[in-house]
Formats: C-alpha cells, structure tokens, sequence
C-alpha cells in the first residue's frame, strides 16, 4: 500500500484511535465528516484491484 492510501485509509482521520488492532472513540475531533470519510473509503475500495471507470481504446 502505498503512503497516500496508507494515509487515506487511517482511521485517525474520523476520530477513531486504534488499540491492538481495535479501533475506539478517540479523544480527539474527527479531522473529516463521516460522509466524506465514506466516499473515499468506497473510492479506494473500488480501486483496490486497479478497476477504474475510464477505458483505454488505443
């Protein structure tokens, strides 16, 4: 994975901190809206195995 998905996937960024490999309610605020966090999770999702909605004709 490389560091910008790494990045993009940190659970951090919705205020969740991870303990043991389980995430909890950090004490922090969440750095992204829930919305936001879903959309980009669905995007890197959808991109795990290189499937992309543009076509190469050439």
């Amino acid at each position: 994975m490389n560091g910008l998905r790494r990045l993009l996937r940190n659970p951090y960024y919705k205020g969740m901190a991870t303990l043991n490999d389980i995430e909890h309610a950090g004490r922090h605020k969440p750095l992204i809206d829930p919305t936001t966090w879903a959309t980009v999770q669905n995007i890197l999702t959808s991109r795990r195995n290189e499937e992309r909605s543009r076509a190469h004709d050439h």
